[in-house]
């Protein structure tokens, strides 16, 4: 009666559903205005999911064609396109396959859903994009789960899973976690289901994800509702149906109102059922999901029944068959199906009854009968291949046979006589031979067993190693800098941060106090694993100063963790800390102050680079230890101030393999300064891996841009 939701990948941020048609429509003019064909493209990608996420699935598909037509024309005028931009028309190729899918599968039609998804993944494949492999993985599950086809799902979900963890993508492994609990629970095993989606949920909430946390509660909450906890249910389904409504998820707000109703109709309640599906029903006619609109008809009939209103069941019955014809949905018609049987057999309509239950049993059947007929029609094939292939090798023996004359039998004989003499001769030898043989074998087998015995073990400790890896990642993750918590003091901003491994040595850090906000963007030494514990041990003495010893300046901050670094690990000589900029805002003076450690604040000033004081030592031990010194900011609004470490101009690429450099970067920062903070990010993006190319990245990136 019900649906849990899957998390799919739209490359979209959450920000669409807070602004719904108002969002898109600036999307619209914005694109009308540009002139860079690479960003026009990635515009209509963008515009068809936005699209879809409101419900406005044609406008989703017609974007996407689209931005599809644009690419492949490009792509056909290659002559004049450098290989940077090929890839990027390619790529953007395979994502407006993505969005497509994603409109099909949301109206029902999960086999135009999948052929636009297989072209996606084929793509992705041949840029060698995992991230797009991943995304592909996933949505191509999800719409097998939705086409009933579970064991295809998890197939996909886990390849899925597997690039993910590989690339360290936290909400990327929620989406898998919350996706691969749905099998647990078609599977019955509520248990694994609930502490899946609970793990989701927590990853969900620390990336401050609404989405995702809409649909973990959704699913949560209906856990609940198969283990007949009806009041832990309605109260997770409700949370689920809040954040669905404040962020404007039109369709997540009609699965919330299904589901709440499915648990009214558990307590008998069907007035408050009928009234929560009719109310679902509404929202999904509006928005065009058919499929979903013949599941609230089937809902409501069988509401209707058991309340005894027979020819109202029978009226959403009818209308629910016939929407489930229309979209070929096999689980839609095996409940309407099975609703009309139930209407028919208690209306004593046994012929009726009987027909509807054989088409019940016919669809039940279908999806297992198709999976096995293709299973038997491959293996039919092969086994007629093989015997034609038999018989021509019988027959050509026959003919070989039947040509030799009985000369060529008698010499035949001559020689069988001979070769049992010299058989006799050589069974010594070989007798002797493979006594030899299996004495050595024996040795040989021993020493295998070791040897694999030992790979077995490198593998163990290996994946343990690389297991203990995510999980640093995970408490790394948790301490950066919270996004509402940032987004509360400087709502005009953008993060772009690439680790070069798993883990990184770059971090950025925000807290507030004593009505102070506080943001460090900080480089810590090495990076991978040792980088990490060390940007965990700076985060914990920047919390330290501020929060336990209440040191309010950044100077005297950084002049503490200098103290603090230095006295528990740099007493045997290691030069071990960290290069930074801590900035404090302060709301009461309306002040803008700092402290840098070898890196600058660049502030973009009336169309001029202003390269900001810093520092020329680390917060660490080093060859200088004086006092850091305190700077004020003095921007004007319309300003924008950019912190970053050294890891993009310190990127090798470009034609000739060279490093990117400073200078490049403020130049690039410059050229960017006067577009919204998140086509800012989307170009800096864009413009580092090309750059990089596929070269490997050489340190961890991080850089932040503030509208003041």
């Amino acid at each position: 009666m019900y649906k849990y939701l899957f998390s799919i990948f739209l490359f979209t941020n959450s920000f669409v559903f807070l602004h719904g048609q108002s969002r898109i429509d600036s999307f619209i003019t914005v694109l009308s205005k540009e002139k860079v064909d690479t960003v026009k493209v990635k515009l209509m990608n963008q515009l068809s999911k936005m699209n879809i996420l409101i419900g406005q699935y044609d406008e989703g598909i017609r974007f996407g064609n689209e931005g599809l037509k644009f690419s492949e024309k490009k792509l056909n005028e290659s002559s004049g396109l450098s290989l940077r931009e090929k890839k990027i028309y390619s790529i953007c190729r395979g994502e407006s396959y993505q969005a497509i899918g994603m409109a099909y599968m949301d109206k029902g039609s999960c086999k135009m859903a999948k052929e636009s998804f297989l072209k996606a993944l084929k793509i992705a494949k041949e840029n060698n994009d995992e991230a797009g492999e991943a995304r592909t993985y996933n949505n191509l599950g999800s719409n097998e789960f939705e086409n009933g086809n579970y064991a295809q799902a998890i197939k996909f979900h886990l390849s899925s899973l597997k690039i993910k963890e590989k690339l360290g993508n936290s909400i990327g492994v929620a989406s898998s976690l919350n996706n691969m609990a749905n099998v647990y629970v078609v599977m019955r095993k509520l248990k694994e289901a609930r502490s899946n989606y609970q793990e989701a949920l927590a990853i969900y909430l620390k990336e401050g994800h609404k989405i995702g946390v809409g649909n973990a509660y959704n699913n949560i909450g209906l856990v609940f509702d198969d283990l007949k906890q009806y009041d832990s249910a309605l109260y997770f389904l409700d949370l689920a149906y809040k954040i669905r409504i404040e962020i404007d998820d039109k369709k997540g707000v009609a699965g919330c109102l299904g589901n709440i109703g499915s648990i009214y109709f558990s307590q008998k309640k069907y007035a408050k059922s009928i009234n929560s599906f009719k109310n679902a029903l509404k929202i999904k006619e509006k928005i065009g999901d058919m499929s979903g609109v013949s599941s609230e008809c089937i809902n409501i009939a069988s509401a209707y029944y058991d309340m005894g209103n027979k020819s109202e069941a029978k009226i959403f019955a009818d209308r629910g068959l016939a929407l489930a014809k229309q979209v070929n949905s096999i689980d839609e018609l095996k409940s309407s199906y099975s609703a009309l049987f139930k209407i028919y057999a208690g209306a004593k309509d046994f012929e009726k009854a009987f027909e509807f239950q054989s088409l019940y049993i016919k669809a039940k059947d279908s999806m297992m009968n198709e999976n096995n007929s293709r299973m038997i029609t491959e293996v039919s094939t092969k086994y007629e291949t093989e015997k034609k292939e038999t018989q021509n090798k019988l027959l050509k023996i026959k003919n070989d046979l039947s040509g030799k004359t009985i000369q060529q039998q008698r010499t035949t004989t001559y020689f069988i006589a001979a070769a049992l003499v010299l058989a006799s001769l050589l069974a010594l030898f070989i007798f002797r031979g493979l006594k030899q043989q299996r004495a050595a074998n024996k040795i040989i087998s021993v020493q295998k067993k070791e040897v694999e015995h030992q790979k077995q073990l490198v593998e163990e400790h290996q994946k343990e190693i690389v297991d203990s890896i995510h999980y640093a990642k995970r408490i790394q993750s948790a301490l950066l800098a919270n996004k509402e918590l940032f987004n509360s003091h400087v709502p005009n901003n953008f993060i772009f941060f690439q680790p070069k491994d798993i883990v990184s040595g770059d971090f950025y850090w925000a807290t507030e106090h004593n009505n102070k906000f506080y943001l460090a963007i900080c480089d810590s030494t090495g990076h991978g694993v040792p980088g990490a514990f060390m940007s965990l041990l700076n985060m914990g003495f920047l919390s330290e100063a501020i929060k336990e010893k209440n040191i309010e300046k950044p100077n005297e901050i950084f002049n503490f963790v200098r103290n603090r670094l230095e006295s528990t690990i740099s007493n045997e000589g290691q030069k071990d800390g960290m290069d930074g900029i801590l900035i404090c805002l302060d709301k009461n003076a309306n002040s803008l102050t700092y402290a840098a450690a070898n890196n600058e604040p660049i502030l973009i000033s009336n169309g001029q680079i202003i390269e900001l004081p810093k520092d020329k030592m680390p917060v660490g031990k080093g060859e200088k230890a004086l006092s850091f010194t305190l700077h004020t900011i003095d921007g004007k609004s319309g300003d924008t101030l950019f912190l970053y470490t050294d890891g993009y101009a310190d990127q090798f690429g470009g034609p000739k393999g060279k490093k990117y450099k400073y200078k490049k970067l403020n130049e690039m920062l410059l050229s960017i300064c006067k577009e919204d903070m998140s086509k800012q990010k989307l170009l800096l993006e864009e413009d580092f891996f090309s750059w990089k190319g596929n070269l490997e990245q050489v340190d961890d990136v991080c850089i932040i841009g503030i509208k003041i």
